[in-house]
């Protein structure tokens, strides 16, 4: 894995963003961040903090049981 690839697979959190949202910008200013740090945290080289995995939760309608499998889920290697 690239040093500045995310060990996180965010592929489910990138779908309910796209359904609640429609876009990562749109999602962004939801939770009051910008558009370029949410590219970095997708990136690997920024990590959402313990306030953007509420915000996020609640703007997506993410239950509190759910979050893990949207913020915490490890990228499977590819070998």
């Amino acid at each position: 894995m690239r040093p500045s690839q995310s060990i996180f697979d965010y592929a489910r959190l990138r779908g309910a963003i796209r359904e609640y949202c429609g876009t990562e910008g749109a999602f962004a200013a939801a939770i009051g961040r910008s558009p370029n740090y949410i590219s970095k945290v997708f990136q690997g080289k920024s990590n959402f903090d313990a306030m953007d995995i509420s915000r996020s939760a609640e703007v997506l309608e993410i239950e509190l049981d759910e979050i893990g499998r949207y913020f915490f889920t490890r990228r499977v290697q590819k070998n």
